[in-house]
């Protein structure tokens, strides 16, 4: 059985609550799922001592036993007919989408996480980004070794204050490429993030189509890098404008 698993955990430190913009992602993931055969598991409950839902990621094999897994963030949405990605990576290969959109930021998280992996240098052309991963009950031992790394480094993690460093995302990767994953480098379309900086809310004014372009080249849209308060907005104007097509 293949599963979609979403962590959509309420930020204890956040005046924003998860599903003021989740209640829109979520239906576009229960349709998509629906219509693939695919079964979709929310958590929406933090663990006991786990005081953040970034961290929630490395028990994913705590709610599924077998089979592909994506697991992704709860502001993303996937476009109606996009395909059953499943089908585009073997059961040994840890799948993402290439992510240096911003060199600044991936520098300082490089740089700052380094200490955590002294001697081993990041391949940058394998970083990936991890709201949209891909892989199977294969990988449970990676998230064994995530699980660890999390639990050594506790205190540390949880209290990371370090900014423009990010929290899960550098050290997954820093762990993929040193514990040698098999990586499979997925087209940007399956998690479409940097939307304000890559000009892809725009549209073709020229011809009067006011669709925007990540709406037309997306297959997963990934609403992150900016306010909290764009971001529950924008998802509610595409849920409105596109839901007639979740209809089936």
């Amino acid at each position: 059985m293949n599963t979609v698993l979403i962590v959509a955990t309420e930020d204890p430190v956040s005046k924003f609550n998860v599903n003021s913009y989740f209640k829109y992602g979520v239906k576009t993931w229960e349709y998509w799922c629906k219509k693939n055969n695919v079964e979709l598991i929310v958590v929406d409950e933090l663990a006991d001592g786990i005081p953040k839902g970034k961290w929630m990621k490395p028990f994913v094999f705590d709610y599924i036993k077998e089979g592909k897994v994506a697991l992704v963030d709860a502001d993303t949405m996937i476009k109606w007919d996009a395909p059953n990605f499943f089908d585009h990576y073997e059961e040994d290969e840890f799948g993402g989408v290439h992510d240096t959109d911003s060199i600044f930021w991936l520098n300082n998280s490089i740089n700052a996480y380094q200490k955590f992996f002294p001697g081993f240098e990041l391949d940058t052309d394998y970083y990936i980004n991890s709201g949209v991963m891909l892989f199977s009950d294969y990988h449970k031992p990676f998230f064994e070794e995530l699980k660890k790394f999390y639990f050594d480094n506790k205190h540390e993690l949880d209290n990371w204050k370090v900014p423009n460093t990010g929290s899960d995302q550098t050290i997954i990767n820093y762990l993929l490429q040193s514990t040698r994953v098999k990586q499979k480098m997925l087209p940007c379309t399956y998690n479409q993030f940097g939307l304000v900086r890559k000009d892809l809310l725009q549209h073709n004014w020229q011809t009067g189509d006011r669709t925007s372009f990540f709406i037309k080249t997306g297959l997963i849209w990934h609403f992150t890098g900016f306010a909290m308060e764009q971001r529950i907005s924008l998802m509610e104007q595409v849920w409105n404008l596109t839901k007639q097509y979740y209809n089936d």
